[in-house]
């Protein structure tokens, strides 16, 4: 309700507003949606640990999808001034999965790539299709994560200091969600660090 009546207001249903009320209401409005994204987040690890979260499995091409959440965050690169590259599997890479629930995954990798690389880098994906998985590959030119903090980056409310982490902001409970999700599908979560600087990150999830 508080999100839809901001919404309104900012979009001038009920008057034009000046430049003040439109900063304040959309301050307020950035700040409902980090609540949200909290209460979420919250609930979805919930549901994970307490085992009740249910996969609705189907035939799921992991190269459209994975093309489809791109296209969905095009905006969000071009703002950054970020160039990605995509390579889908050169044959259909079917993988019998929930499909809603990998979409989040890959949302929240690519989401972290971004977020956690400077303006004017490169972020790579690619999927690739092995003898018994697909595999969705996600390279940045980042921050990275220090030697001493690789073990705790999959923990569950852990966010590891960067130079780029308290303007990022966050829970804590994306990757450890993520990674969750996908050793339900049967796969695994995995991160790499690359040379000089970056992160890979590589999802594999069974084949059909």
């Amino acid at each position: 309700g508080v999100k839809q009546y901001i919404g309104m207001v900012l979009d001038d249903m009920f008057g034009e507003l000046n430049e003040t009320q439109r900063e304040l209401l959309t301050r307020a409005n950035e700040n409902n949606e980090r609540q949200l994204k909290i209460v979420s987040d919250l609930l979805k690890v919930a549901q994970v640990d307490s085992g009740k979260m249910v996969l609705h499995r189907e035939p799921v091409d992991i190269s459209t999808l994975v093309h489809g959440v791109i296209q969905d965050q095009t905006d969000m690169f071009k703002r950054r001034g970020q160039m990605l590259e995509f390579q889908a599997s050169k044959k259909v890479a079917v993988v019998e999965a929930d499909k809603d629930v990998v979409r989040m995954v890959v949302e929240n990798i690519i989401d972290n790539a971004s977020k956690y690389t400077p303006e004017g880098k490169n972020i790579v994906v690619l999927v690739k299709e092995g003898r018994l998985f697909v595999s969705i590959v996600v390279r940045d030119e980042g921050v990275g994560v220090a030697k001493d903090k690789r073990d705790r980056l999959f923990e569950k409310f852990n966010r590891i200091d960067n130079p780029l982490s308290t303007k990022v902001g966050g829970t804590g409970l994306g990757l450890y969600w993520a990674k969750r999700s996908v050793e339900l599908h049967g796969g695994s979560l995995v991160y790499e660090p690359l040379r000089p600087v970056g992160s890979m990150f590589t999802i594999k999830l069974p084949k059909v």
